[in-house]
């Protein structure tokens, strides 16, 4: 293991942003970069979650430098959210199973070997071979082999529910996440609850999929700010919010002067603006799911409750999470 390259400096420098994207170079430190991620297994899942990302989000243009959260996890949690958040449902729930899709399996990495490999962690490697090959039929056959053997279970279990996934089986991709969450804090703990998510979206199950989008983004603001030295209050967030929120609105506004022809010279375009808008909104959002987190709410079954309410309200089919009741039935009932 590389003793001057730190997680610390990984995230200061940006490295598995610039490594995902190939702009890393060997004269930047790319070897001793490689050399640290070998062993270091929360490098390893940063760099398959930046992966991942990359693969489901369109490119964004290029906009001013400014605060963000850190890169990876907060955009495919606030993407997520938003999502779900926002969609309609029109007449099935094909839509909401498509959010759940994977096109890239998660990234394997490679794990760190132990002292003394045991017989599963031979059983592993050969699961993974097959996982590499993208044959994930038997891929879950190796990994449960593997973890019967003795194979370290936070790995094996991730990569079982990711062969699952990726085979389309949702409930068991669900339940092998679900182990290895409850395992607590290891380096797969993020990622299980993001693709847990999916299989939950797979499935129909849309207030239990933005459940687990909530918890990976309660997860991180704990690491971010530590409540022991950093706690903020309600209020704290709230005000996060709405800063959000107000810059949200500048990005409009200005977004409207091009449509007015009243723009400034030298202002940004139509595309850098609809790309500053997205970034505000995904903070916006995810600032949303801090403040439902701190008061105790259930952010996922308040969005439901609340559209179907209001959908009852003034007559409409649309439903989250039912099936929309046709006009004229709704009309003659």
């Amino acid at each position: 293991m590389n003793d001057t390259l730190t997680c610390a400096l990984v995230e200061e420098r940006a490295l598995v942003e610039r490594y995902v994207a190939d702009k890393l170079t060997d004269e930047q430190g790319r070897d001793d970069f490689e050399a640290h991620v070998i062993a270091c297994p929360r490098c390893q899942a940063e760099i398959r979650l930046a992966m991942t990302v990359r693969a489901e989000l369109p490119p964004m243009t290029a906009r001013r430098t400014r605060r963000v959260w850190p890169w990876g996890l907060g955009i495919a949690v606030a993407a997520g959210i938003a999502a779900l958040i926002v969609l309609r449902t029109s007449g099935s729930s094909t839509r909401w199973e498509d959010l759940g899709a994977v096109p890239v399996a998660p990234i394997y990495l490679g794990v760190e070997v132990r002292g003394t490999p045991a017989r599963g962690d031979s059983i592993f490697a050969l699961a993974m071979q097959a996982y590499d090959d993208r044959r994930y039929d038997a891929a879950s056959t190796g990994l449960r082999t593997a973890l019967v053997a003795g194979a370290d279970s936070a790995p094996a279990e991730f990569f079982l529910g990711a062969s699952f996934l990726m085979r389309d089986r949702a409930p068991e991709a669900a339940a092998a996440f679900a182990r290895v969450i409850a395992l607590g804090d290891t380096p797969y703990l993020a990622e299980a609850r993001l693709y847990r998510a999916k299989a939950l979206l797979r499935q129909g199950h849309v207030a239990a999929a933005l459940a687990e989008l909530q918890a990976i983004s309660v997860l991180r603001c704990l690491r971010w700010h530590n409540p022991d030295t950093e706690q903020w209050s309600g209020a704290d967030w709230s005000n996060a919010m709405g800063g959000e929120c107000g810059e949200a609105q500048n990005v409009v506004k200005k977004l409207r002067r091009l449509e007015t022809g009243t723009a400034a010279a030298g202002q940004a375009g139509v595309k850098e603006l609809q790309s500053q808008l997205a970034d505000e909104l995904a903070d916006l959002i995810s600032y949303t799911v801090l403040v439902a987190a701190y008061y105790g709410i259930d952010l996922g079954r308040a969005v439901i409750g609340k559209f179907n309410q209001v959908s009852m309200r003034e007559g409409f089919p649309e439903r989250i999470g039912i099936t929309p009741v046709p006009p004229c039935e709704a009309e003659d009932a």
